[in-house]
């Protein structure tokens, strides 16, 4: 089998860094062939996994062999063979069938030409097994060689216990998360009423008088306006409304930010010189690609975009967009600032403006703000894996700051290792 101490030192680091990334079960019993493949000489293999909901174990993978191969033997968590398993602790070869309590296991190993089975045992929980018919030169294992791959059982359902609760824990983090939309709903909820019922007033209003005023023109023609612009409203609140609770896994593609940022600033430009205002750009040149959700960026960019021209002076508006690049945990980041020397933000503002709802618009004459653009810029970084900050100074200006990471799920991956080893 193997002659160097490293060599199987290494196939121990291989199970152990093969299975950290998020697998299910079947790519575990894939990887756990493809390994013992590398060691053994095998002319058959089977692999079963803990299936813990129905407390039994599951054929996954075959090599040579099919789940029918095994209709005779219960394979139950309380059954007979996986008990003796259990209680062994060792590898089982077909000469130890006689210490296992089931009477068809002997027969079966002779018939189906297996020599053992490998238990992957830790902390005396049995979380599967594999079955092996090996090349007809192996006739036994020397007591290191059992040793090693009683090992490489254990080893292996360390790495299959770790993943699964690695499964589980993203579960539970995307509960969390749509847990915390719901909450945030409820203030929406709350928001979009507020918001809607200003502007149904008017509209009730110009209703209810359009009977008795329907000779006087001038009554029309104001009214008529002030009912289109607040339907026009109550159409965007309910978009807003839509975007923001929306839940949408991000479609990831590699992107260059700069590009992005460049395709989407054509449509605020003009927007821009209508108040006499103008972009400057300064983007770094050979930025690490970054892989985002494209369509989610743009929307930030808007977002982001449409507050700055907002806030801008009536005269000698400046908007600055600026991107770089930074390393943190091991993985590069890009950075995103827009600046602008509009009105700003007071500071006790400041720490609500990614509320739904809040806004600080109402009373524009051009643009009254729905409190929910900057609430969907929050909300699309942070499933980037991303951070947002804002820095102001009333009458001066504000810089809004996105940070994303050039890779979101491998920062995850590498945050919770990092987080793991720290506890």
């Amino acid at each position: 089998m193997l002659q160097d101490p490293e060599e199987a030192c290494n196939f121990l680091v291989e199970i152990s860094r093969s299975l950290t990334s998020e697998l299910n079960d079947q790519q575990v019993a894939e990887t756990l062939l493809k390994i013992f493949n590398k060691i053994l000489s095998l002319k058959k293999a089977a692999l079963f996994l803990l299936n813990e909901e129905k407390a039994r174990f599951d054929f996954f993978l075959g090599q040579q062999m099919s789940e029918s191969d095994f209709k005779d033997i219960k394979l139950g968590t309380r059954a007979p063979f996986p008990e003796g398993l259990r209680n062994l602790q060792q590898i089982v070869f077909k000469n130890d069938m006689k210490d296992l309590a089931e009477v068809k296991t002997p027969h079966f190993f002779h018939e189906s030409d297996l020599h053992c089975c490998i238990p992957f045992l830790t902390g005396g929980r049995l979380t599967g097994f594999a079955f092996f018919g090996l090349d007809k030169n192996v006739t036994n294992f020397s007591p290191a060689e059992k040793q090693f791959l009683l090992l490489m059982g254990e080893q292996s359902a360390i790495a299959i216990e770790n993943n699964r609760l690695a499964q589980a824990l993203k579960k539970s983090k995307v509960l969390v998360r749509r847990t915390d939309r719901l909450k945030s709903l409820e203030t929406i909820a709350g928001g979009m009423a507020h918001e809607i019922r200003n502007p149904l007033t008017s509209i009730k209003t110009f209703v209810e008088l359009a009977g008795e005023r329907r000779n006087d023109p001038d009554f029309f023609n104001t009214f008529s306006i002030v009912a289109r612009e607040d339907v026009g409203r109550i159409e965007r609140i309910i978009r807003e409304v839509l975007d923001y609770s929306r839940y949408m896994e991000p479609v990831f593609t590699e992107e260059d930010i700069n590009e992005v940022i460049q395709t989407t600033l054509p449509f605020m430009v003009v927007e821009a010189n209508r108040k006499g205002a103008k972009f400057l750009t300064d983007y770094q040149k050979d930025i690490s690609r970054v892989i985002v959700d494209r369509q989610q960026i743009k929307q930030v960019l808007l977002n982001l975009f449409i507050n700055a021209i907002d806030a801008l002076p009536t005269s000698n508006g400046m908007i600055k967009v600026q991107t770089s690049q930074f390393q943190k945990k091991e993985t590069f980041w890009v950075r995103l600032q827009i600046e602008d020397n509009g009105t700003g933000i007071s500071r006790e503002n400041l720490e609500n403006i990614f509320d739904p709802f809040f806004t600080t618009k109402h009373e524009s004459k051009e643009r009254e703000g729905t409190g929910l653009g900057l609430a969907i810029v929050h909300q699309i970084v942070q499933e980037h894996r991303g951070e947002v900050e804002v820095k102001s100074t009333p009458k001066v200006g504000t810089v809004f700051t996105v940070n994303l990471p050039s890779n979101p799920m491998l920062y995850e991956r590498r945050k919770g290792r990092l987080n793991s080893a720290l506890s």
